[in-house]
């Protein structure tokens, strides 16, 4: 992260965990390493801490969404709020193939 500030010319604080792959020792880690503020993406509107890190999830807005998804989004709406939970939940399990859940995803996405 030092190569990282060095580059920008200020101290990162604020990290997102990519791809889902998110558990309490990522928090713990980052917030070891100066991260206050760490995103990850479970379907939630709550966050927590972990040490002195501020953990948020979020809601995910993809580029194949009806502009209703996004307002259901936006407005904390039942239905999209609670379809975004399902498939989160879904993919958790399937992420436990480890390796052919990410040539799945990745033949999914292309």
């Amino acid at each position: 992260m030092a190569v990282l500030s060095n580059i920008l010319g200020s101290k990162i604080c604020v990290a997102s965990v990519p791809g889902g792959y998110y558990s309490k020792a990522v928090a713990t880690t980052a917030a070891e390493a100066g991260i206050t503020t760490l995103f990850n993406s479970k379907p939630t509107t709550r966050s927590y801490m972990v040490g002195p890190c501020l953990v948020h999830g979020r809601y995910a807005i993809k580029r194949h969404a009806s502009p209703s998804v996004a307002a259901g989004l936006a407005t904390n709406g039942l239905v999209q709020t609670s379809k975004q939970a399902a498939v989160w939940k879904a993919q958790n399990v399937a992420k436990l193939a480890g390796p052919l859940y990410l040539q799945v995803r990745a033949r999914l996405l292309n």
